[in-house]
């Protein structure tokens, strides 16, 4: 969904959300061997995301049917695209403010995230490697989250700043 969306709380199951940031590739990324700085350079979009999340039970207790049941993610919420990427543009470096209410509950970078986002891509593509499988051109990919995960509630509206990305808003219904 778009940034701004309204979520309907009483469609989910114990949510919550994490920031991250959604990145488009430009070419095929095929591992094993896929470095950051590789994954990197197949990157052409950048977007701030979050990640709509659903807690459907004791995903420890079951991890394949965990995994079946796509882990927890319901969903996502995208801002705005930014394209072209400036070659140089370290996206470890990203910073990201969480605010739930107009209250900054929490701020973290891109390093949190592997050491940097690239590195999320690169670790994809080589996982997909095991199975023969590559990462196609124009694949959406959610990066994962740079901060912990946040419930919640209705009314509550939760908004994500990432510098230099812009934000991404939504409000719980």
């Amino acid at each position: 969904r778009a940034s701004g969306t309204q979520i309907a709380l009483d469609e989910l199951v114990a949510p919550s959300f994490e920031n991250e940031l959604l990145v488009v590739l430009g070419e095929p990324l095929k591992g094993p061997g896929v470095t950051p700085r590789q994954a990197r350079a197949a990157l052409v979009a950048v977007a701030p995301a979050l990640e709509l999340v659903e807690k459907r039970g004791d995903f420890a207790a079951d991890v394949p049917l965990s995994l079946a049941d796509n882990v927890q993610q319901k969903g996502f919420i995208v801002g705005a695209l930014t394209q072209p990427l400036h070659p140089g543009l370290e996206l470890g470096e990203t910073r990201v403010e969480v605010y739930i209410n107009g209250e900054r509950v929490d701020a973290a970078s891109g390093r949190e995230v592997l050491g940097g986002p690239a590195a999320s891509v690169a670790w994809l593509a080589n996982r997909l490697a095991d199975y023969g499988r590559r990462l196609e051109q124009g694949a959406k990919i959610l990066t994962g989250s740079f901060t912990r995960q946040f419930p919640i509630a209705k009314g509550d509206l939760i908004e994500a700043r990432f510098v230099p990305f812009g934000s991404v808003t939504a409000e719980v219904a």
